[in-house]
């Protein structure tokens, strides 16, 4: 491994770990305080991946700079497909979770 690709790796596991951390402390959040803070609500539930994923980058296309997004969803595979969207693409996942039986994620647009 070159000294560029383990600062690489170091630097995903800072960045994932932050996130994680972010998620821990955003996750005090009342669901009204996570509704209210989105300017975009996409609504994904009974869709199966990657149609979550692909309705997504629509929104976060129109959507400006620093907005959030709340993404309702049934499907468990966007517990994996919208962090790494976030992460993939340099947007801030802010908080997680399960609620009703349907994930939720609250994303903000960076740059």
């Amino acid at each position: 491994m070159t000294n560029l690709t383990a600062i690489a790796s170091i630097y995903q596991d800072l960045t994932a770990n932050e996130t994680d951390i972010r998620t821990l402390f955003m996750s005090e959040l009342s669901w009204a305080d996570v509704q209210a803070q989105a300017q975009h609500t996409l609504d994904t539930c009974g869709l199966f991946c990657p149609e979550p994923v692909m309705l997504l980058h629509n929104v976060v296309r129109d959507a400006a700079p620093d907005d959030k997004i709340l993404v309702l969803a049934t499907d468990p595979s966007t517990g994996r497909d919208i962090p790494k969207f976030c992460q993939f693409l340099g947007h801030r996942l802010v908080v997680s979770g399960e609620r009703d039986g349907k994930y939720y994620y609250l994303l903000e647009k960076t740059g």
